[in-house]
């Protein structure tokens, strides 16, 4: 399936060009972040009607969504400073895998690491892909997040799971949304 996966992105590459990929992937991450932002509002207690009444409070839904249930869930990094992380040495320069999911689960950072609170205190933001440049996948998906929930937002009280959701196969990178039913 890797190699497949790997060839696949090779003939999308020749057929697309970089920009053609990348545009895939942030297509990908700004719906997964929609649909996790929903369902968060949906299965947060009174958050749907705060939202019809207050649509900017999409802002830190969102925010909230990307730090407990990020579309990318692993990333590679580059140290740029040499350091000792739980007594392992990383030189500047190693390769570094990041568990973005866990990490912002940290209960020394965030308290209550595994409650869904859009009123958390002034946290630490949530771990985010930059993948190097201001305009990073989980950035460009929160702003079509913020999007769709402010034009949701009159929408959702009252709005309900209309059945399972079907999440994609699983992957240690993603955790893409195949169906999310929503009767409204």
């Amino acid at each position: 399936m890797t190699e497949e996966t790997v060839a696949a992105l090779a003939a999308l590459r020749e057929l697309a060009g970089a920009d053609g990929v990348l545009a895939g992937a942030l297509c990908e991450t700004a719906a997964n972040t929609v649909c996790n932002a929903v369902l968060a509002t949906l299965r947060t207690p009174g958050l749907a009607d705060r939202l019809a009444g207050d649509p900017d409070l999409a802002d830190r839904i969102v925010a909230e969504t990307l730090r407990t249930a990020p579309p990318v869930h692993l990333e590679s990094r580059c140290a740029t400073a040499g350091r000792t992380v739980h007594g392992t040495a990383i030189a500047e320069g190693d390769e570094v895998v990041v568990a973005v999911a866990a990490a912002n689960r940290d209960p020394e950072v965030f308290a209550g690491p595994d409650r869904f609170d859009v009123d958390r205190a002034a946290a630490q933001p949530a771990l985010v892909s930059g993948l190097g440049c201001r305009d990073g996948l989980e950035e460009f998906a929160a702003r079509h997040a913020v999007a769709a929930l402010r034009a949701l937002a009159g929408a959702l009280p009252g709005a309900a799971l209309a059945g399972p959701v079907v999440r994609r196969r699983r992957s240690p990178v993603l955790r893409g949304i195949s169906r999310c039913p929503v009767e409204i």
